[in-house]
């Protein structure tokens, strides 16, 4: 539980809800450099390198940021594969 994940998470997806607890935390957007998730009933912008304190959540840092794969089939979304690199540190 009390372990980073940054694995790449595909734009559209909600977040490891057994990692977050009973709160829901979506990619919504990537661009180059920058992501919006959607979590606590309002939109987060995160730049590179920044970190998002989410209260009950914890702490996500955005790592980087993929806006575009070369395999777009690749993720759930049709014609999507954005991704995003996150670490988390749970809410004690």
């Amino acid at each position: 539980m009390g372990e980073n994940a940054n694995e790449p998470i595909l734009l559209g997806t909600t977040l490891p809800p057994l990692v977050y607890g009973e709160h829901n935390v979506t990619l919504v957007e990537v661009r180059d450099g920058s992501v919006t998730l959607w979590a606590l009933e309002a939109e987060h912008q995160l730049q590179v390198g920044q970190t998002a304190n989410l209260p009950g959540i914890g702490e996500l840092t955005l790592l980087e940021t993929f806006p575009e794969t070369a395999d777009a089939d690749s993720g759930p979304i049709s014609g999507g594969g954005a991704t995003a690199a996150f670490t988390f540190q749970p809410a004690p």
